[in-house]
């Protein structure tokens, strides 16, 4: 299977990707095959000082394959629908997604 990252353009030095933990590394930890374990790439970014913007990237992009901010595809289709779930109508009427508090996509729950 060919995997093709999804680069965020900007002409920028500096992005989130470029201060990733994960630079340089394989991309066989990010994209295991479907019976080998993602636990090295995990490790990796539960360290990593822009696993919010990762996995936000993620989340908006609809990342379908891979670790992304230490979530697997199953893992984020969760958070989304989690948001969905904690999403309520603020005093002024307007429908806003609940931000993602950082933790761990096990301790959401199955979302059902």
């Amino acid at each position: 299977m060919t995997v093709h990252l999804t680069v965020i353009p900007g002409g920028r030095d500096d992005t989130w990707q470029d201060r990733g933990a994960c630079r340089g590394s394989s991309q066989d930890h990010w994209f295991p095959a479907e019976h080998e374990s993602n636990k090295e790439a995990k490790k990796i970014c539960n360290g990593c000082p822009v696993r919010n913007e990762c996995l936000e990237h993620a989340l908006t992009h609809h990342e379908r394959y891979g670790i992304w901010g230490g979530t697997t595809t199953r893992e984020r289709e969760r958070i989304r629908r989690q948001r969905k779930l904690d999403t309520a109508p603020p005093d002024d009427g307007k429908w806003r997604p609940k931000v993602w508090d950082g933790a761990p996509a096990s301790e959401l729950g199955d979302g059902a």
